[in-house]
């Protein structure tokens, strides 16, 4: 997120030092860096005025209980500002259901960095558009912005056509049931 022009205090949550010591030293973009898990990490309520959570709650068993933490300590009014690869799409089912062996070998193709390798992915079913909604509905809170990418940032652009057009298939094979997006972006009003 481009914050440049606010003044502003910016916490970092993580289970992984080595992430948290990378946006610390590398990216500087963290002026609170806490190491801990967001299912037992604490603040008082409305601590923030914007929280923002991407890529996490598919690899959390608990999930719906850490986003009524994100909420608690989100300010009346605030934002929560939610980044989630939806697990009812083609690319969540596929990633649930392929070992996570083949996970790690993705995240070499990748080439992704020391700390930011793929964690096992849970997908609780709150991990999805439909489970956003119906959380966002039981609790009262507004979905202001919600967008959906089907990027899956392959290196090579031929197989990022490849993909997405497989995708697509599979998904009008799944009889809709299955989305041919991958991922979710909203920004969610307390």
């Amino acid at each position: 997120m481009d914050l440049s022009g606010f003044q502003c205090h910016i916490t970092g949550v993580d289970i992984d030092q080595q992430a948290l010591t990378d946006r610390v030293v590398n990216m500087k973009d963290l002026q609170e860096a806490v190491l801990g898990d967001l299912r037992t990490t604490s603040f008082p309520a409305a601590s923030f005025e914007l929280v923002y959570c991407a890529w996490v709650l598919e690899h959390i068993r608990g999930a719906t209980e850490v986003m009524d933490r994100l909420f608690w300590w989100t300010r009346p009014g605030g934002l929560v500002v939610l980044r989630i690869p939806d697990g009812q799409s083609v690319f969540g089912s596929l990633t649930k259901h392929t070992p996570q062996r083949l996970h790690l070998v993705a995240g070499r193709l990748y080439r992704l960095p020391k700390g930011f390798e793929p964690y096992p992915t849970i997908y609780d079913e709150i991990v999805s558009r439909r489970g956003v909604h119906d959380y966002c509905a039981a609790h009262g809170h507004e979905i202001l912005v919600e967008q959906y990418s089907d990027s899956h940032g392959w290196p090579n652009p031929a197989f990022e056509l490849l993909s997405r057009a497989c995708f697509r298939a599979v998904s009008v094979l799944s009889l809709g049931q299955l989305a041919p997006h991958d991922n979710l972006h909203f920004i969610i009003r307390k």
